[in-house]
C-alpha cells in the first residue's frame, strides 16, 4: 500500500544518517576566526548573491530542477487520470513510466561523466541548458494541443528528465568551483534557493485547476526557459556584472 513508500523514507533516512555520522569524516578544520555571528553570515550570503557566476550557475540549474517537482507534483494526474495509465499492482503501468524518466535522468549523470574526461563543465552545461526550454516547449506543445497523444508526452517527459543529468551536476560545479573558502556557506545557499523554487513550482501545480496537462507542461515550459535566460544573463561571458 501507499504506507510502504513512507516505510521506505524512514529506513533511507536512517541508513543516510548512520552512514554520514560512522563514515563521513569532516574536512575542513574549524576556524576560531570566523565567529559564527548572524550579521556576518547575511553579509556573506548577500555577497553570494551578488557573485554572478554563483548566482547564475544556482538560479539555472534550480529553475531547470524546478520542472522536475512540477513533473513529480503533476504527472500521476496527467499519466493516470487524463491518460488512464494504470497504476495498481500487477498492472502498474505508471510506475515503468515513472522509472523510464529516473532511467533518464541516471543515464545522462553517467554519460555526463564520461564527457567530463574530454570537455568543461562551462562547455557542457552552455549546450545542456538549452535542452529543457526545447523539451519543455514540445511538452507545451502535447499538453496544449494533444497532437501526437501519449507517446509524445512521454518523448518530452523522457528528454527534460535526461537534461537534469547534465545540469545538476555541472551546474553545482561551476557555482562551487570558486566558493572553496566559503563552501558550506554557498552549499546552503545553492540548497536553499534551488528547493525554494522548486517549492514554488510545485505548489503552483497544486493551485492551478486540474482539468488538463497544462499546468503541469506549462511549468516544465517556464521553468527551462527562465533557466536559459537567466542563464545567459548572468553566467554568459557577455554579461554585465551585478551591481
Amino acid at each position: 500500500s501507499w504506507h510502504a513508500i513512507f516505510w521506505c523514507l524512514a529506513a533511507y533516512g536512517i541508513i543516510s544518517l548512520f552512514t554520514i555520522h560512522f563514515g563521513l569524516e569532516e574536512s575542513h578544520p574549524a576556524d576560531p576566526s570566523k565567529p559564527l555571528h548572524p550579521i556576518s553570515t547575511l553579509k556573506n550570503y548577500f555577497s553570494l548573491c551578488r557573485d554572478r557566476s554563483f548566482i547564475g550557475n544556482v538560479l539555472a540549474g534550480g529553475l531547470a530542477h524546478s520542472g522536475l517537482f512540477a513533473y513529480i507534483a503533476g504527472s500521476p494526474f496527467v499519466i493516470i487520470e487524463l491518460w488512464h495509465i494504470p497504476a495498481q499492482v500487477p498492472a502498474s503501468q505508471f510506475g515503468w513510466i515513472f522509472g523510464s524518466n529516473a532511467f533518464a535522468y541516471i543515464a545522462a549523470s553517467q554519460i555526463n561523466a564520461r564527457l567530463l574526461r574530454t570537455h568543461r563543465t562551462q562547455d557542457i552545461l552552455r549546450r545542456a541548458i538549452w535542452m529543457p526550454l526545447i523539451f519543455g516547449l514540445l511538452l507545451l506543445f502535447a499538453g496544449a494541443t494533444r497532437i501526437g497523444g501519449l507517446p509524445l508526452l512521454l518523448i518530452g517527459l523522457f528528454g527534460y528528465m535526461a537534461s537534469l543529468g547534465f545540469i545538476g551536476p555541472n551546474s553545482t560545479a561551476n557555482a562551487l568551483a570558486k566558493q572553496g573558502h566559503r563552501a558550506g556557506l554557498a552549499s546552503a545557499l545553492m540548497g536553499t534557493l534551488q528547493f525554494g523554487l522548486a517549492t514554488l513550482a510545485s505548489t503552483a501545480i497544486g493551485l492551478l485547476p486540474a482539468k488538463s496537462a497544462l499546468p503541469m507542461t506549462g511549468m516544465m515550459a517556464l521553468c527551462g526557459i527562465s533557466g536559459l535566460l537567466l542563464y545567459r544573463a548572468l553566467v554568459h561571458e557577455s554579461a554585465p556584472p551585478l551591481p
